[in-house]
Parts: C-alpha cells; sequence; structure tokens
C-alpha cells in the first residue's frame, strides 16, 4: 500500500480510522486494495458480495449487490487499490455505507462529493436577571432576543436572595444578539 501512497494524496478521500468521524447523509471516497471477497446469497435470494478493503490505517467491509460486484470483477485489476464512492448512513448500529460507484485511483482524483459537516452547537447564553418588581428590563430583554433570532439556545435565570428560578427559553439566538444583551442595564450574563 505503501507504493500508492503518492496517489492517494491526490485524492481526497477518508481513512478507515476516521469512518467514525463521517456525518450522515454524506458521501465520501474511501480507497484501499480488495483483500477478500466473500460471495453470498441476499434474503430475497440475490447474490452478493463482502468485499474486506484495506488501507493505509486498517480494514473496512463493504456490500456489494450482484451488478456492482461483477463490474469490479470485469472492469479492475484487483491487485491494484481502487477507490468506493459511498454515501454515508449513521445510526444506532453505527456507519454503513452504500456503493454508489467503484473507480479507478485515477478516475477518484476529480470526483465531486456531497460533503456535510458537523455542526457546532454552542452552550446556551444564560442570561442572569435579578428580581425586581421593575419589570422594564423584561420588555428589554424581550426585544432584543426577538428581533434576533438564530440558532444559539437561551436560558434565562432569575436571581434573589431566596435562591434562584432557571427557564429554559424557546427562543433562539444569533451571534450579535449577545453583544446586544450586554448593553442591557440590570442583566448579566454567564
Amino acid at each position: 500500500m505503501d507504493r500508492y501512497r503518492e496517489q492517494f494524496d491526490e485524492i481526497n478521500y477518508t481513512l478507515s480510522s476516521q469512518i467514525d468521524e463521517l456525518i450522515d447523509g454524506s458521501e465520501t471516497l474511501l480507497v484501499g486494495k480488495i483483500e477478500n471477497i466473500a460471495k453470498k446469497t441476499s434474503k430475497k435470494g440475490q447474490p452478493l458480495g463482502i468485499v474486506t478493503v484495506i488501507d493505509l490505517h486498517g480494514s473496512f467491509d463493504l456490500m456489494l449487490f450482484d451488478n456492482m460486484l461483477k463490474q469490479l470483477e470485469d472492469d479492475f485489476d484487483l491487485d491494484k487499490p481502487l477507490a468506493f464512492k459511498v454515501s454515508v448512513t449513521v445510526n444506532d448500529f453505527g456507519v454503513r455505507f452504500n456503493v454508489r460507484k467503484v473507480e479507478s485511483l485515477k478516475d477518484a482524483k476529480t470526483e465531486k462529493l456531497k460533503i456535510k459537516k458537523a455542526i457546532k452547537i454552542q452552550p446556551a447564553l444564560i442570561i442572569n436577571i435579578p428580581y425586581s418588581d421593575n419589570d422594564a428590563i423584561l420588555y428589554k430583554l424581550f426585544e432584543v432576543i426577538s428581533q434576533n433570532q438564530g440558532k444559539r439556545d437561551v436560558v434565562l435565570t432569575i436571581t434573589s436572595k431566596l435562591g434562584n428560578i432557571e427557564i429554559d427559553s424557546e427562543y433562539k439566538i444569533n451571534k450579535d444578539c449577545e453583544k446586544l444583551l450586554k448593553e442591557l442595564e440590570g442583566i448579566y450574563i454567564e
């Protein structure tokens, strides 16, 4: 495999050690040399093959149905590494692949992929409001939050000497809202 490293470096692919980082619904390329093909029959009586592929970091298995298995055996040199364009499904059982295309390393260099990125979730913004009979601050707070909707959760905490009351708000704010809230007198942000 090491003698193909230069060709691998020209391809945007996923190593076997990175499979757990893949996002549901995305596409990727897996590259490696076929180590074994175990031919089986599906529950519906269709021929299929479980293909074990080794790469620079380990190995992975792919299931190929009859037409793609035939294409693999007829059109490719199985002694050389290949690229597998796959769609990714992530569920409670782990990462699963649906092989869309088998191709040479040369063809894989120009492959277009639908890449999904992991969404970075920001922690909720906690707004502390001292208990008071003056509700003007609540109106100002509502005005700023309602005009700056986004994706970040907001938690309101009413603080007093007797204890704090935490309120999970259904509102979500954008990145500019925190700056505007810091300008309001009478509240404290964590």
